[in-house]
């Protein structure tokens, strides 16, 4: 920041190019409640501020401040500038497409519990590169590490949005506060050997879990589904003859709303997915014992046979069932692991791994594809085991 200082006051250059004034009175350091376009502006400013000190007629900043032409208009905060972009991209007014309703609640999530209020109550063009980083390390102290990227890979959009690039000469800053290398990528950890998954551990689960909920283990697991899809289901999706499973949405849990069934986030989500062959019984005895022969009707019902069963309510059951099989504390998302897993080691390729699982890029693919190979390592070398020794010649 570059920063003078005269007879009365001090100006200091912030990020965004705009220029702060401050000054002390009375014991206490004041500053100025509206940041200036230009150095002079501020000068300005302080010399009004002066005068009204040395006439008596100064009051604080909250409560009057002396007025200059030029001054900018006041800047949002970052929790309304945030909000704002939200709101916007939500309605469509803004971006190629509008954003999911569970993007959105996300993000607003983050905002609320990972943003504190000394940055979220900022304006925009006030919050300096060393409170980013300060936060940044906050969060990383909390050993959160993917939602510490999400935040702060959201965060640094937010300020992107402000950028001439976005606003052009509106803009509120010409240089984005969120200069922490790489902390908006998360790699995952690569999976331990006691983590593969094993098929009698898929058997195990959905034998303790019941008839009401085994073709959701199956599902997940077999057919590489997350919770949402697996949700999201209804009997039209499943064509038992073709051994097929149609994904078209997913179900997420909106704050004040509850269960919402939407579109996939991505195109690459809406696919059709080959169900192996040993699981059409168990599929098809769950459909024979559904209440509804309707084609729209959920193949996972809450109460509310219009609706979806909410993560929650099968949470429960998962749980009781998890400790029941003697399985760690898995989420339904290892199901979708197993079977990822699992293709990996038929020797998929990368591209029919993106393809089956329903990820934009190759890059999750190639988890699967690596701890495959791995996998295979360790089969080649229990199969050398098994062999007779070579008797030296």
């Amino acid at each position: 920041m570059a920063r003078t200082a005269g007879t009365f006051g001090s100006v200091e250059q912030m990020a965004s190019g705009q220029w702060r004034a401050r000054y002390s009175h009375q014991g206490k350091r004041w500053t100025a409640p509206e940041p200036f376009s230009t150095a002079k502006l501020a000068r300005g400013y302080l010399g009004s501020v002066k005068f009204a000190i040395e006439s008596g007629t100064w009051l604080p900043p909250e409560k009057a401040h002396p007025q200059i032409p030029n001054e900018p208009k006041p800047v949002p905060t970052v929790a309304e500038f945030a909000e704002s972009w939200i709101t916007k991209r939500e309605s469509g007014a803004i971006g190629t497409r509008k954003m999911k309703p569970r993007t959105a609640a996300e993000y607003r999530r983050l905002l609320k519990s990972t943003v504190p209020d000394s940055i979220a109550k900022l304006p925009v063009d006030q919050v300096t590169a060393q409170q980013i980083r300060d936060w940044y390390d906050g969060l990383c102290a909390a050993k959160r590490p993917t939602q510490t990227s999400r935040a702060y890979a959201f965060l640094k959009t937010v300020f992107t949005q402000a950028m001439p690039e976005h606003m052009g000469e509106l803009a509120y800053i010409t240089v984005n506060p969120c200069q922490v290398g790489g902390a908006g990528r998360h790699v995952e950890p690569a999976v331990k050997p006691d983590d593969d998954p094993q098929p009698e551990n898929i058997e195990a689960l959905a034998t303790a879990i019941g008839p009401k909920y085994a073709a959701a283990v199956y599902l997940g697991a077999w057919c590489a589904l997350r919770w949402g899809e697996v949700s999201a289901l209804r009997r039209r999706d499943l064509d038992l003859t073709r051994k097929v499973v149609y994904v078209r949405h997913g179900a997420v849990w909106l704050t004040g709303k509850g269960v919402q069934v939407a579109d996939p986030k991505t195109a690459a989500g809406v696919r059709t997915v080959a169900i192996p062959g040993h699981i059409i019984p168990d599929l098809k005895a769950h459909m024979d014992s559904m209440a509804s022969n309707d084609p729209n009707a959920y193949l996972f019902p809450s109460r509310d046979p219009s609706k979806p069963v909410s993560e929650s309510s099968f949470q429960h059951h998962w749980e009781k069932a998890r400790e029941k099989a003697g399985l760690p504390k898995y989420r339904f998302h290892w199901l979708r692991h197993a079977g990822a897993t699992w293709a990996g080691q038929t020797g998929a390729t990368i591209a029919e791994l993106q393809a089956r699982l329903g990820h934009t890029t190759p890059a999750a693919a190639m988890r699967y594809q690596h701890a495959a190979k791995k996998r295979d390592r360790e089969i080649a070398d229990r199969m050398a085991k098994l062999a007779k020794p070579k008797k030296k010649k």
